[in-house]
């Protein structure tokens, strides 16, 4: 608690209040750690006062805080029903992430770690760790095709976690301030005081060989003692000179190879220190210019070989650096090793951090990182069967298919606790999904894990508690993504007016969705006859409109399609993708997955 940079106490408030909190009201349990620190958990009777806090430190009793929503008028129509309010659709409590990233532009400032939910975004932080989560496919590398906000300062970095799960979003900006930024922030100020707590790291340091086994081991550089206040300094220390030296980093090849395996070695630290402690790390690469990124070759080959080299580097054995004794080449670094008992029926590592590329049509990188991880040499005594050696697997997949969609919804239901109710399935949603996020002008189905799992978490919201998902909180729940996710082959406009219309509880009027959309009215009345005679939308009721969804939502209603010009066409884009994700289901059906591994060794 002193070294949180939230707690905005001094060291002696903390010192005094801390025993008088478990001494005098029993809200804290206090454990002492090796006799140096002290471990301060909340008591039943503290967890219950803490729930008496509001954000703004004010008391209040839980009960009270129920008094606003019931004092609300009635959400029905019918005024003489009186009942509770329902949840407020996220959309109105704030933006789709994208969208919140893009409203919180600043300005040119000093760069730092960012907490994982922007301001204005609908999300909490939990809810962005699994969203967030919903991008990660494969135990290597993920490629998630997606149209992706740019960072208004590309140093910027985003570190959000869970209990057992790490995030970091970091912005590509080249090979080595890509690697630097997202080394440092794994080892920075506000990761040790949320995540590499004492409480979590002391256990490492307590055996006596505790030294050896981080720096030989694991191969963990600049660690010169086993105490936590020591290595956290030390890294921090380093991570603040490698930042300084990067602008340095083009003045000549020493100071590049310098600030290169500086980078290297304090990523695969972190990550090693992370998987120690039980922390999975993903992190999260975004491209938002992939054109830009392509048009190059050489700029191109330099992406690729940085996932080469970095992917691989971050890997242990049975608590050992897997690159060390499989990849390294440096003769005097190999000598500075455990001797480690290599099981034949077990020989393969495991991966310290698993990675997220996303940007537009990053799918595309696919065969040339396969190959790209198939050319790497392993160490010469291996390769020619002097000396025994480990395997280092790589999974490479796109997160953008049929199975990852369907996969993306099964994860979200798991973490959220949620079942379908009994008229749907898995495949059922996923369609649903992808009939609403599909975009037809690629030459693949294309469809976001990211904008699916925001519609699940919305949906989650929107749905009583412990109650299954219906398909109307289901299709409430895609109004609370960006409209530009939302049949992206429809002009802005009428994407809005499908976004107004996902969003409402039941059927709307004109004035509502033109309020709720911010569209003129002329704007309407040229996109509703289209939609109608595209079947995207309905008239259950007269001058009463609700979304429809092919195949999906609702049910028991049939859009019209008259001869309107542009209806038809739009009618024609709709048939088209509902026999694109017939098709995609049933290629997928029939291969044996979209998840290749590549075996190092």
């Amino acid at each position: 608690m002193k070294n949180d940079s939230i707690v905005e106490l001094s060291d002696g408030t903390i010192d005094r209040y801390y025993l008088e909190l478990e001494q005098n009201y029993g809200f804290f349990d206090v454990d002492t750690l090796n006799g140096r620190h002290n471990a301060v958990t909340l008591t039943p009777e503290g967890r219950f006062a803490q729930s008496l806090l509001t954000d703004d430190n004010r008391v209040r009793h839980p009960q009270q805080v129920q008094l606003d929503d019931h004092l609300t008028g009635p959400p029905q129509r019918n005024t003489s029903i009186v009942s509770g309010a329902d949840p407020p659709h996220p959309a109105e409590e704030g933006k789709p992430f994208e969208e919140s990233l893009a409203a919180n532009a600043r300005g040119l400032r000093r760069p730092n770690i960012r907490k994982l939910s922007p301001d204005g975004c609908w999300l909490s932080e939990q809810e962005l760790v699994d969203r967030l989560a919903a991008g990660n496919h494969a135990r290597g590398v993920t490629l998630v095709s997606d149209c992706i906000t740019e960072f208004d300062d590309g140093r910027e970095v985003y570190l959000g976690s869970s209990d057992d799960e790490v995030h970091v979003l970091v912005q590509w900006g080249g090979p080595i301030p890509t690697l630097a930024r997202v080394a440092t922030t794994l080892l920075s100020s506000r990761a040790f005081d949320d995540l590499l707590t004492p409480s979590r790291v002391d256990p490492l340091l307590s055996n006596p060989t505790a030294l050896d086994t981080l720096r030989l081991g694991r191969q963990m550089g600049w660690i010169t003692d086993a105490d936590y206040d020591h290595i956290r300094t030390r890294y921090e220390q380093v991570g603040d000179a490698l930042l300084r030296r990067l602008w340095y980093r083009d003045q000549d090849p020493d100071t590049w190879a310098w600030i290169c395996s500086e980078a290297h070695g304090l990523l695969a630290s972190a990550t090693s220190l992370y998987d120690a402690v039980g922390l999975d790390v993903t992190v999260h690469v975004r491209i938002p210019d992939t054109a830009q990124l392509t048009r190059n070759d050489q700029r191109y080959e330099r992406f690729i070989a940085f996932l080469k080299t970095t992917v691989p580097k971050n890997a242990v054995y049975r608590g050992n650096s897997a690159h060390r004794m499989l990849l390294e080449k440096d003769g005097d670094k190999l000598s500075y090793r455990f001797p480690v008992d290599i099981d034949d029926n077990d020989r393969d590592a495991e991966l310290t951090a698993n990675w997220v590329i996303a940007g537009p049509d990053v799918t595309d990188f696919e065969d040339d990182l396969v190959e790209a991880f198939e050319s790497i040499p392993v160490w010469k005594q291996i390769a020619t069967g002097v000396e025994k050696g480990i395997r280092i697997p790589i999974e490479v997949t796109c997160g953008n298919t049929y199975v990852g969609m369907r996969d993306t919804v099964e994860m979200i239901l798991q973490r959220t606790n949620r079942d379908l109710s009994k008229d749907h399935t898995l495949e059922s949603v996923t369609r649903l999904y992808l009939h609403a996020f599909g975009n037809l002008t690629h030459s693949s189905l294309t469809c976001s894990p990211f904008d699916v799992a925001e519609a699940l978490l919305a949906a989650n919201r929107l749905a009583p508690s412990d109650a299954p998902l219906t398909i109307s909180s289901l299709v409430r729940g895609i109004g609370a993504t960006s409209p530009k996710a939302i049949y992206p082959w429809l002009s802005p406009a009428a994407r809005k007016m499908m976004k107004a219309l996902f969003m409402a509880e039941e059927p709307v009027k004109r004035s509502e969705i033109i309020d709720t959309a911010g569209i003129s009215d002329s704007s309407y009345d040229r996109h509703r006859r289209r939609l109608a005679n595209a079947g995207l939308l309905v008239e259950p009721e007269t001058h009463r409109y609700e979304a429809y969804i092919p195949g999906q939502w609702p049910v028991d209603q049939n859009p019209s399609t008259g001869n309107h010009q542009k209806g038809q066409y739009l009618l024609c884009c709709r048939n088209l993708l509902t026999a694109q994700i017939r098709a995609h289901q049933l290629k997928q059906h029939f291969q044996l997955g979209p998840t290749k591994t590549v075996v190092i060794g």
